[in-house]
């Protein structure tokens, strides 16, 4: 049903996760629909990529807000 996403969509996988295989969520967001789609994989980090090291948990932060801030409705 990936195709049915039409919307904006961010997929982020830790690359060492060995709960979850990556590919899964790789072939996910080969088949989103949405014209607005971002992925990130991130080396060294497992199932819990928010519960990682604190640079890779300052790295998907990061990440998130340039994704979300640019689709937020300017200030009244």
């Amino acid at each position: 049903n990936a195709h049915r996403v039409q919307i904006p969509i961010m997929v982020y996988h830790g690359a060492d996760d060995g709960i979850v295989p990556i590919d899964g969520s790789r072939e996910f967001f080969r088949n989103v629909s949405s014209e607005i789609k971002v992925m990130h994989e991130f080396a060294g980090a497992r199932h819990e990529v928010h519960h990682e090291r604190p640079e890779i948990v300052e790295l998907l932060l990061s990440r998130i807000t340039d994704f979300v801030q640019p689709r937020l409705a300017p200030p009244a």
